[in-house]
């Protein structure tokens, strides 16, 4: 990414937990990892606020579409699926995902 703001989440240790990658110029959101130990414990939710924090007026992504667990995760955190893609990277089918604060909570994919 040409420019991006990273947001890492400290466990009680001081370690790093899980991180977020987001351009806050375009509203990408590159990457968002967390521990899987630390997985439903608010984590993630906190790195999406720090996300909108970077980016109040709107985020967008690209997840797996196979990868079902995150996208009911984005989806609890008001994200909306918009389109498909495919990762240049891996050539593998993605769901393309959109926050607004304005989105309505009844769009769906």
């Amino acid at each position: 990414m040409p420019s991006c703001e990273i947001f890492v989440a400290e466990g009680e240790g001081g370690g790093v937990i899980g991180f977020v990658t987001v351009d806050p110029a375009t509203g990408y959101l590159d990457q968002i990892v967390v521990a899987p130990d630390h997985w439903r414990a608010g984590v993630g939710a906190a790195l999406i606020g720090a996300a909108r924090g970077a980016s109040p007026s709107g985020l967008e992504l690209q997840v797996n579409d196979d990868n079902d667990r995150a996208i009911g995760f984005y989806r609890r955190e008001g994200f909306h699926a918009v389109g498909e893609s495919i990762n240049p990277n891996s050539g593998a089918q993605t769901v393309v995902m959109r926050w607004r604060p304005d989105l309505s909570p009844q769009a769906e994919r």
